[in-house]
């Protein structure tokens, strides 16, 4: 939208969905692309869409790209060219470097006033790395107004890059023309190189910390410093061994189970450098798995867990279990109550029997090193218990099946009452009128009963007449 001679205002059409935008700004150079080396200016972020980069050198053409994204991922790039106003700022000339042999990790950087009509009082920055690369990626590393700077504390016996450019008051500058180069040397307060923590091949409970010295070939004895921070605990332990001209170097500590240690080697000369530090996550303690929180009749709750092998060192002495218990549907660490006991089951009262209670159980030792938690169990107290064991879905498929099963077996047994009781009446009627059958000598005929109480007539007896000269016989 709009430019001065060390800003650009860049606006652009908002895409859907886009937390913020990265503008990443590069200089150019149209003329003399060879011979004039911008560093890289920094990466910004925009929330709106529009904005306005700063620090830019006058009279020089700059690529913007704007990049949208959300979270972990970028959407299309946009990118614009354009020109700031203004004469460009000039290279610095005759850049001179002097290694200090008495450091050997110290430079002294010299260098000549710019050519400028522009009466300002000019800050200079002072890049360095160890390759171009490294050089043109980062930032200035020293900011002076003078036309002169010390560099200390490099790394010995490493190769560095060191170019000088201007970085105000108008803007970021172009690097000078003539980089120059310078091999550092050795010396007692330099840093290590090469610090690695193992675990040890041979006991779980140790780590073997290596590291070599700042040169590959030491002038004198160097005796080391290791520094050893326990994270958990916040503990910290230095050791110091015997000087030595070794170049590989390296010794082992004993360490707890569910450690975090944090160690650092530097030289034991006053004023000596740290190199980088680098963190060891000891063999975690095994934690209490298989959670079970059970609601007993007066209110209580009583917890089960099971517990993997421990280590062959730790005894039953040595370590004890602490139950996390907070209110909530989600174990809350701000405000959880912590119950040590020696093993399960644990019991528990409820401070209000109306909530929910969120459990669960790590593991620690005497000294303090903790497992990870176990997994957590959310459960609701007294006349919440059935809500909060059962959803409602589970609740719906299992009562659902039950009524259907009750349901059709109790259909099936008025069925079978009903055919029994059909068949009991039949019996009983047909028996009576048998017992009640008699023989008229008048008519010659035999009576079983007659129909009218209620007997089918596929039940009724088809009976015939007798002749005078038969016998009756009746079995």
């Amino acid at each position: 939208d709009a430019h001065t001679s060390t800003s650009v205002t860049l606006s652009w059409t908002s895409v859907k969905h886009a937390e913020k935008y990265h503008i990443i700004p590069k200089a150019l150079s149209l003329i003399s692309p060879d011979s004039i080396l911008y560093p890289r200016l920094p990466i910004v972020d925009a929330s709106a869409s529009k904005y306005t980069v700063t620090d830019l050198a006058p009279g020089t053409d700059y690529t913007f790209e704007v990049v949208p994204f959300n979270k972990k991922f970028e959407g299309q790039p946009a990118s614009i060219t354009t020109r700031t106003d203004g004469a460009a700022l000039p290279q610095i000339t005759e850049l001179h470097i002097e290694l200090l042999k008495l450091h050997g990790t110290a430079v002294k950087i010299g260098w000549s006033p710019p050519t400028d009509s522009r009466k300002v009082n000019w800050k200079y920055g002072i890049y360095y790395g160890p390759n171009l690369k490294e050089l043109f990626s980062k930032g200035a590393a020293v900011t002076t107004s003078n036309l002169s700077a010390m560099v200390q504390d490099l790394a010995a016996c490493e190769s560095y890059v060191f170019a000088v450019g201007l970085v105000g008051p108008l803007g970021v500058g172009p690097l000078s023309s003539n980089p120059q180069t310078v091999v550092t040397q050795f010396n007692t307060r330099a840093a290590p190189k090469g610090l690695r923590v193992l675990p040890d091949p041979h006991n779980t409970t140790a780590m073997s910390v290596t590291w070599s010295a700042s040169c590959s070939v030491v002038t004198e004895p160097i005796a080391y410093e290791i520094t050893i921070t326990e994270v958990n605990l916040d503990l910290s332990a230095s050791y110091t061994d015997s000087p030595t001209r070794d170049v590989d170097l390296q010794h082992t500590f004993y360490i707890q189970y569910g450690g975090r240690y944090n160690v650092c080697v530097s030289t034991s000369v006053a004023g000596s450098v740290a190199g980088p530090c680098v963190e060891y996550w000891a063999r975690q303690l095994p934690p209490p798995h298989q959670l079970q929180v059970l609601q007993e009749t007066n209110g209580s709750y009583v917890l089960y867990w099971r517990q993997e092998q421990l280590p062959a060192n730790l005894s039953a002495e040595d370590y004890h279990y602490v139950v996390l218990v907070s209110p909530g549907s989600s174990l809350n660490m701000s405000s959880v109550k912590q119950l040590k006991t020696k093993s399960a089951p644990y019991f528990f009262s409820p401070d209000d029997e109306d909530n929910i209670y969120s459990y669960a159980v790590v593991l620690e030792t005497n000294a303090g090193y903790r497992s990870l938690p176990s997994e957590v169990v959310s459960l609701a107290s007294t006349r919440d218990a059935w809500p909060a064991l059962f959803h409602q879905k589970s609740v719906v498929s299992f009562i659902l099946p039950t009524l259907l099963v009750v349901a059709v077996v109790c259909c099936v047994l008025a069925v079978a009452l009903g055919f029994i009781s059909v068949r009991h009446r039949r019996l009983q009627h047909t028996f009576s009128n048998f017992a009640n059958s008699h023989f008229s000598t008048r008519s010659g005929t035999a009576t079983f009963g007659s129909n009218s109480d209620g007997l089918d007539d596929e039940d009724s007896p088809v009976i015939r007449g007798f002749s005078d000269d038969e016998p009756l016989v009746i079995a």
